[in-house]
């Protein structure tokens, strides 16, 4: 029978650092855990940033959920090696199950054939740098994603550029200094639910029309069904990106019907415009902590399940100001603002300490910490 391909083709390069790989079976959803908790402490991704580490576990995450849908089991190989002193980890991920029969259309948004939100291979392909997918009817599929890991990874052609790194530098233009960049103080902190190593509340922020995009979203349930439909957060959030937070929610409803759904928080800062705008559904909530008192609405509902009329609010945006995010497993009515204001915290620190001194012990928990310095 005549094999299907689809493949982005790669070029090497010469220079290399010494060649390091690891290999992991998938055969079920408790092989995949173990494989995510130990690329996070593998020596290969020496140097990820938190970024990096959100993009390949991502990547892996969907690339095993396509296995043990497809072919039932199979094998991921993470590979290290560097081109010209770039550093990049190959995830390869192979099966000998029944193969794709129309690699084409298996790679559009939103198809499947079993009872998922179709995002798997479309994801991976969006978050790695280079991608490269081979199948053959009746003979199995492989896959390759690549991802350059550290500061000098580069912007991928496939996707956005993501901003996961404690310090944010989206270009604005149309200011006085337009010359210099803005520069936002981020930080994320979240456990999940105790004893599951894993969880549905997750957290991403993007450039976006010259500002700063950050989407706070707490999957309904917990542990690893949770965990799946958040995964697939990050590559459904750098397609649907826009500053209308009223329009992204709308739209990332559409994306979630069909799945347990989401409470979501979206939060835009325009500093072109000096100005903040926020929409939530569900138990998400939002403080600014520094800066003018401000605490942020977010109407009842599900997105993806039970989607209310959208509230948007806005207010001015001034140097200095720092926001506060959080899921509902943080205790929102004890993040004061009269205590937090005027603190000398990192946002490392302060996210630290709200998930820590705040978090619900019944709950998964996560905190996101933004400013604009003064």
């Amino acid at each position: 029978m005549r094999s299907t391909r689809w493949r982005c083709v790669l070029k090497r390069a010469t220079a290399r650092e010494p060649f390091q790989a690891e290999t992991f079976r998938v055969a079920d959803a408790a092989d995949l855990r173990v494989l995510l908790m130990r690329m996070h402490r593998s020596p290969l991704i020496e140097g990820a940033t938190p970024s990096d580490r959100a993009v390949l576990a991502t990547i892996i995450s969907e690339l095993g959920t396509n296995i043990l849908k497809y072919a039932d089991r199979g094998r991921i190989r993470l590979v290290r090696e560097a081109n010209n002193s770039r550093p990049y980890i190959d995830v390869w991920a192979e099966d000998d199950g029944p193969g794709i029969a129309d690699l084409t259309l298996a790679m559009q948004d939103h198809f499947t054939t079993g009872r998922s939100l179709g995002l798997g291979l479309p994801a991976a392909r969006r978050l790695a740098d280079v991608f490269e997918i081979e199948s053959e009817p009746g003979a199995g599929t492989r896959v390759r994603a690549r991802k350059y890991i550290g500061s000098s990874s580069p912007a991928s052609a496939n996707r956005p550029t993501d901003v996961s790194s404690d310090r944010a530098r989206p270009p604005v233009s149309g200011v006085p200094a337009a010359s210099a960049a803005i520069t936002f103080e981020t930080s994320v902190c979240s456990r999940p639910l105790s004893p599951q190593p894993v969880g549905g509340d997750i957290a991403s922020w993007l450039p976006c029309d010259n500002g700063l995009l950050l989407v706070v979203a707490d999957v309904t349930g917990h542990g690893d069904m949770a965990y799946r439909v958040a995964v697939r957060l990050p590559a459904m959030l750098s397609q649907l990106a826009t500053s209308q937070v009223g329009d992204m929610l709308r739209a990332l409803d559409h994306e979630l019907r069909g799945s347990a759904g989401a409470a979501v928080g979206v939060l835009f800062l325009d500093p072109e415009a000096r100005e903040f705008r926020y929409a939530g559904v569900g138990n998400t909530g939002v403080s600014r902590v520094n800066g003018s008192p401000w605490r942020g609405v977010s109407r009842d509902g599900v997105v993806g399940l039970r989607m209310p009329d959208v509230f948007e609010q806005h207010g001015a945006l001034q140097h200095g100001d720092r926001f506060v995010l959080w899921t509902d497993g943080v205790d929102g009515e004890r993040i004061r603002t009269a205590r937090l204001n005027g603190l000398t915290l990192s946002a490392d620190e302060l996210s630290r300490d709200i998930v820590a001194g705040h978090g619900r012990a019944e709950d998964d928990a996560l905190a996101v910490v933004v400013g604009w310095p003064a």
